[in-house]
């Protein structure tokens, strides 16, 4: 089961004239309440998609091959014929008005949902004491979750100290963005006692979780982690990653 084009062959009579015209109706009707387009890693069945100025429809939940990094930047349609492929892409987009899409520069349409990187905090600045004395994470382990309910494009900030006995640096942290327990930032380190920060714009779907995960480089560890998470909902042409 695939990504197929609602269509239907045209011919003389009235009535079979109409089928493609009744075919993209039924189709409409069958989208028009839908719920999540795409969610878990699948485009959702159901859902309607305008890819190049022809309607397709997801017959069946289809998988989105490829793995999520702090590169994607949405999702990829590739049409071949009359069904279409999907995957997890890192092109540059571009909005195309008379499509209301954003399309690569091989005119594949990418969907990078309704919110975009910005300065609204969603989960702002929750700066916690680790004192790990005896029981420190020396593999990573989660300490932030947040519930994300619309797909696009979230910004995250994440802070990590190292730490300190008298003046010194003693043990490194260790801090690193995951979605639903898959890593997919990069590593941030930090073995002094100043925070020290990293952001990324990360691609996210409807009911994803968006983790912090934090570890030391031993089991004798005092310092701080730190999680923030911003966005703007989509509300023009301009769209995609920001840095």
């Amino acid at each position: 089961m695939a990504i197929v084009k609602i269509t239907s062959a045209l011919a003389g009579s009235p009535l079979l004239f109409a089928a493609p015209v009744i075919n993209q109706l039924s189709a409409l009707l069958t989208d028009c309440n839908h719920g999540y387009r795409v969610s878990g890693g699948y485009v959702k069945q159901g859902s309607l998609w305008n890819l190049g100025g022809a309607m397709f429809m997801a017959n069946s939940d289809t998988a989105i091959t490829g793995t999520r990094s702090d590169a994607t930047t949405g999702i990829k349609f590739t049409v071949s014929g009359d069904a279409a492929t999907v995957s997890y892409g890192t092109d540059a987009v571009t909005w195309i008005g008379s499509q209301q899409g954003f399309y690569d520069a091989g005119n594949n349409f990418y969907y990078c949902g309704g919110m975009i990187p910005g300065d609204l905090p969603l989960y702002n600045g929750e700066l916690s004491l680790v004192i790990t004395a005896a029981l420190a994470p020396i593999t990573y382990t989660k300490k932030y979750a947040y519930k994300i309910s619309k797909t696009g494009i979230y910004r995250v900030k994440i802070g990590v100290t190292g730490s300190i006995y008298g003046g010194n640096p003693r043990h490194t942290g260790y801090a690193l963005i995951y979605i639903n327990d898959n890593a997919v930032g990069t590593e941030l380190t930090n073995t002094f006692g100043t925070i020290v920060y990293q952001t990324k714009d990360i691609f996210c779907e409807e009911n994803d979780e968006i983790e912090l995960y934090f570890k030391s480089s031993s089991d004798d560890y005092y310092g701080y982690t730190d999680f923030s998470l911003y966005a703007n909902i989509y509300s023009g042409s301009t769209y995609g990653r920001v840095s």
